[in-house]
């Protein structure tokens, strides 16, 4: 595969993972393409992000030749449909998808048997989980492969991680079977934090503090508190939180409120529910996508 200067990489998809994606790699030197049914996501993104526009679904095909890369950023069963679309030729009778070309799938639960199952054999298939704040540079890639060892799913693995790696905290590489824990920690992780950030929110506002003086003290507080977590090498969240906590002080009266309600054990359950709730859409995905593969083919 080129280097990273000289990939093209093709976005399927304009929602909040997709878009996402494409705001990250807005700085890098590769060529990105953005197809989307929406006009107004290519208007408001194309341009200003140093992408190619194309309007999906007519322009998907022509989005995806000659890419190095192709980023599934859709719902599940809509990138079971891609797929399928994908591992058609087209009319002329050239392959919509090069031989090597890596198409990653960012969708919670899709397995990768199942895109393997829809799309043509010549691709290396990568299942990716990233996070949303991707979008400026930071959160998380993680990302799996059927056989890891395998040359070309190496070599895939190695192109997305030196991609993405400037656009984020971390970009990992799991066994598939993590995924489903992956997903619920790290994909949807932000979401907590932001539920956090509303709890505190509320909390300054019935304190009696302006909205925008507790905006001001949420964001600072969230902000330097994961910026000091991070800024120590060993993640010492225990030491951190105990050097705040004097005895019988503020923070002990708030904490003691936290663990009588067990949060805790919440927040835990939380996580599981997110992972179960997973592997409940990845059998269904794969159900959806046996289905499908049993259906008569029909020509595009």
């Amino acid at each position: 595969m080129s280097s990273s200067d000289s990939l093209t990489v093709t976005i399927v998809g304009g929602g909040n993972m997709g878009t996402a994606v494409l705001r990250s790699l807005a700085s890098t030197k590769a060529n990105i393409r953005l197809a989307t049914r929406s006009q107004a996501t290519l208007d408001a993104y194309a341009a200003s992000h140093n992408a190619e526009p194309f309007q999906a679904p007519d322009a998907t095909h022509r989005a995806c030749v000659g890419a190095d890369i192709v980023v599934l950023a859709l719902k599940p069963a809509a990138i079971l449909a891609t797929a399928a679309f994908l591992a058609k030729d087209a009319a002329d009778g050239t392959p919509r998808l090069a031989d090597g070309t890596v198409v990653v799938s960012l969708a919670a639960g899709l397995s990768l048997a199942a895109l393997h199952g829809a799309l043509p054999p010549n691709v290396v298939v990568i299942r990716g989980m990233p996070s949303t704040p991707m979008a400026i540079g930071s959160g998380t890639l993680s990302l799996a492969a059927a056989d890891p060892a395998h040359k070309a799913s190496a070599d895939a693995l190695v192109a997305l991680t030196t991609l993405f790696e400037p656009a984020a905290d971390a970009v990992v590489t799991v066994p598939e079977d993590a995924m489903h824990a992956v997903t619920a920690l790290a994909g949807s992780g932000p979401a907590y934090i932001f539920a956090m950030a509303e709890a505190f929110l509320d909390a300054g506002s019935i304190l009696g503090l302006e909205p925008q003086l507790a905006r001001d003290l949420v964001r600072g507080t969230i902000v330097g508190a994961a910026s000091y977590l991070a800024s120590h090498d060993d993640f010492p969240a225990t030491r951190l939180r105990t050097e705040v906590t004097s005895p019988n002080g503020t923070t002990a009266a708030a904490l003691s409120v936290l663990d009588e309600r067990n949060w805790r054990a919440i927040l835990v359950d939380a996580i599981r529910a997110g992972a179960a709730r997973s592997v409940e859409m990845g059998k269904a995905l794969d159900d959806m996508a046996a289905a499908a593969a049993a259906e008569p083919s029909t020509d595009a």
